[in-house]
């Protein structure tokens, strides 16, 4: 050590450290590093403690003192003649030594405070038997990297192991700081600089920003989350023998598992993780203990369809060519990739993997290493640690800031799973034969996606169901007209569907056949859609608002042979339309005191048949069109099973859908729900008066009618909880789904109806309406999104990656229903 102190500037990795903690990267003591090493033996403490303490003195980095004056650049001054005191702490007496011995090193974790505040470097050596011994070091992460830690170890317990022996102690061989800081002032202004900048820049084309496991990016907080997970020495020696099997290195397949796991959880085959790096020549990282520990990105393809031995062959390469251009800076990379502003300093979750060649060995007594703490994580982090005694541990650390425990404990369960079957792999076994969730979580995520029982019996079908409404209560009103007073009981209503059921059938209505209806919103749109199903028909309803050519489309793709009109729509255009391609035309008062449009059913009988007679679960009961937004609208059948099924689900038994208010453009899915929930579940349909229904009208009706149950789609049920969500006093439900529901819009609507219930559901046209439901309760003030709940009954839904496996709980999939 020089005489009087030295004045040097600080590594480019030092000056990185020291802007974090400036910056507000965490709190000051949040970047020390912390381990202790258990000494399970015979042991000179005396000894010890003067083996660390000399090895402290040995090492320039942990004897310096950093200052910064004003607006100065940051310095370190190297301290000469520092005398280390290493504690000796005797917990033997204790009731739980090694409880105590914990409690006792993270209050020294706690008092430590930022770079500036004291030496950089602390030792202890804690009794906890006669036979047991740790040794605990709490080092500034300014000072020392991962690879100065562990050199800082080896040289302790070589010290060590002369002393006990009495030899001579011999010279450590290490150098100082001068050769780092000239090493990296050189290479800054080299063109091998230059090469490793370009080669790094074309690396990242094109993906600046870097995906996180947690809720969004964030900055790093004061500590990290951590769960651990040992993996026993026979384990950790089949994944070595693993590793040879396929050619390569353990390190390479744990390396492959990291990638597989975070594709798994965030659906993204373009993985980028943050790759920890020496920042040196390998000469200066032998002979300098320091921090210029660098991190840069190491990006993978993870395809489902490629092979294990393709992946490990893919990381080997991008392994090889980080370690060839790993002096670049990562901080500076972010700049020039254009990287966002967002709190992270990395590129994703950090992948550092720690090894000892040999055995840390104090005398005769072998260590194992233990990290306590690491530098606080931006994101997720998966370290290995293997310290030479047989036994490899990991830890997994999560920034709390956009991390929870329960997500940290899932990785950590998971990955011992992902990482064992990659080392049982053949080289050409497909990545998608990997399963990345637990033989536990799978069974948990088949639970969580399988619906109730279904009440409905498989032989049931709507207009068996509606049958046994009309024998039950035939006096219970089944439908009204808001507005008219208009209103029918179940026994009158299956009258008036029996007479246009037969009207139907004698026009040539029947199984597998289509019937069409332009029909205003109305009662006659009940009677209409009721007569159809009864006459083992399906119905195809058209929307006059639709533009013509739509209204011929869905005409000519559902082979309709029959329209049905009433008073208001018989002039329309779509009705020459289908005139003139040959269909036949009827009016839904048939069999009433209206006129009838083709004279071969004047004479109809009425449909005297039972309701549903004959009829089967699997008879198509109507065809829906899709929007179209996404190209021609498709057709979607629905079976009297399906609508049998949609009323049957325990959700309506909430008292919603005792009076439901039939509002919907009812050529779209939502009307099917409107229509056969409340007729099959003993309630009663209430249909709005024709035209536009907004705040105004909506309170109307609902005052007079007593709706306590109604759809919104979110577009609409968003503008009301805008404008006056009061003009839902009195409903009970309201369902809303067919976009993405604003938290906001709901809290509008909870907090000016509380007694309100909001319900998401979810489900395209071909799960008859919704596949899943969710009632929301009070929202989190932070929620940014609302949850479409878990499955209606009978109902089953999976959420899938791209090579068809269950996801990891809290990870991106696609919907299978």
């Amino acid at each position: 050590m020089p005489d009087n102190p030295v004045e040097l500037p600080l590594t480019d990795a030092q000056l990185g450290v020291w802007l974090a903690e400036r910056g507000g990267f965490g709190q000051p003591g949040a970047y020390q590093w912390a381990e202790y090493l258990e000494l399970d033996g015979p042991v000179a403490v005396d000894l010890l403690a003067t083996a660390v303490a000399r090895t402290a003195a040995d090492c320039e980095a942990v004897n310096v003192r950093i200052e910064a004056a004003g607006s100065a650049a940051p310095v370190q001054w190297l301290v000469a003649d520092v005398e280390h005191v290493v504690e000796t702490v005797d917990l033997r007496e204790t009731p739980d030594p090694d409880a105590a011995a914990l409690e006792w090193m993270r209050a020294a974790m706690a008092e430590a405070g930022g770079c500036d505040a004291g030496p950089v470097f602390f030792g202890a050596v804690l009794r906890v038997s006669d036979d047991r011994t740790l040794l605990f070091h709490r080092v500034h992460h300014i000072a020392l990297d991962g690879a100065g830690m562990a050199l800082f170890a080896e040289r302790a317990a070589e010290v060590y192991s002369h002393l006990c022996a009495g030899s001579p102690v011999p010279p450590s061989g290490w150098s100082g700081l001068r050769a780092l800081i000239d090493a990296e002032e050189a290479y800054r202004g080299s063109a091998e600089h230059d090469v490793d900048g370009d080669r790094w820049r074309e690396r990242l084309a094109g993906r600046s920003h870097f995906p996180t496991l947690g809720a969004g990016p964030a900055a790093a907080s004061d500590r990290s989350l951590r769960a651990g997970r040992d993996v026993p020495a026979a384990e950790f020696n089949e994944l070595r023998d693993g590793a040879r099997r396929l050619g390569h290195r353990w390190t390479r397949l744990f390396t492959a598992a990291t990638a597989i796991q975070l594709h798994a959880m965030t659906g993204d085959r373009d993985v980028v993780l943050s790759l920890p790096v020496a920042g040196r020549s390998a000469e200066l990282a032998r002979r300098v203990p320091a921090m210029t520990a660098n991190v840069l990105p190491l990006r993978l393809r993870v395809d489902p369809a490629a092979s294990i031995g393709r992946l490990l062959d893919e990381v080997a390469e991008e392994l090889r060519a980080v370690r060839r251009h790993q002096r670049y800076r990562g901080e500076r990379l972010r700049r020039e990739v254009d990287c966002p502003d967002d709190g992270r300093r990395f590129f994703g979750p950090v992948l550092n993997i720690q090894r000892f060649d040999r055995p840390l060995r104090f005398g005769s007594v072998t260590a194992t290493v233990r990290n306590l703490q690491a530098p606080p994580s931006e994101d997720l982090s998966f370290f290995a640690h293997d310290r030479g005694d047989g036994e490899l541990r990991l830890d997994f650390d999560a920034n709390p800031a956009n991390h929870d425990e329960e997500l940290l404990r899932g990785v950590a369960d998971r990955f011992p799973h992902v990482l064992r079957q990659v080392a049982r792999a053949e080289r050409d076994t497909p990545l998608a034969r990997i399963a990345t969730t637990t033989t536990a979580e799978l069974r948990r995520l088949v639970a969580l996606g399988t619906g109730a029982p279904a009440s409905a019996a498989p032989a049931d079908t709507a207009v068996g169901r509606f049958a046994d409404r009309v024998r039950r209560t035939p006096d219970a009103f089944a439908v009204r007209r808001a507005g008219t007073g208009e209103r029918l009981t179940y026994r009158e209503l299956d009258g008036r569907a029996a007479a246009l059921a037969g009207a139907l059938v004698a026009a040539g209505a029947g199984p597998e056949r289509t019937v069409a209806l332009l029909v205003e919103r109305s009662v006659d749109l009940v009677v209409a859609a009721l007569a159809v199903v009864r006459a083992g028909a399906a119905y195809v309803p058209l929307h006059r608002d639709d533009a013509l050519p739509r209204q011929e489309a869905v005409l000519s793709d559902a082979d309709a042979r029959l329209l049905v009109t009433d008073r208001h729509t018989g002039g329309d255009a779509i009705v020459t339309y289908a005139r003139d391609r040959g269909l036949r035309l009827l009016d839904v008062r048939v069999g009433s005191d209206a006129p009838v449009n083709d004279a071969a059913v004047n004479d109809a009988p009425a449909d005297d048949a039972p309701a549903g007679a004959g009829a089967s679960p699997d008879a198509l009961a109507c065809v829906m069109f899709t929007s179209g937004s996404t190209g021609r609208p498709k057709g979607v059948g629905i079976t009297q099973g399906a609508l049998a099924g949609l009323a049957a689900d325990r959700w309506w038994s909430e008292g919603g859908a005792d009076r439901v208010l039939l509002h919907s453009p009812h050529a779209f899915d939502a009307f099917n729900l409107e229509l056969w929930v409340p007729l099959l579940t003993g309630g009663e349909v209430v249909v709005a008066a024709p035209g536009h229904l907004g705040p105004a009208e909506l309170a109307r009706t609902v005052a007079e009618t007593g709706v306590t149950g109604l759809w919104l789609t979110a577009g609409l049920f968003h503008a009301i909880a805008a404008e006056d969500p009061a003009c839902l006093a009195g409903v009970r439900q309201v369902w809303t789904g067919g976009d993405v529901v604003s938290p906001d819009a709901v809290r509008a609507v909870s907090q000016a109806l509380p007694q309100l219930t909001v319900v998401n559901g979810y489900g395209p046209t071909e799960t008859t309406v919704f596949a899943t439901r969710y009632a929301v309760p009070e929202l989190p003030a932070d929620a940014v999104s609302v949850p479409i709940g878990g499955p209606l009954d009978g109902k089953r839904v999976l959420l899938l990656d791209d090579a068809l496996r269950p996801v990891p709980p809290g990870s991106v999939g696609e919907l299978y229903l």
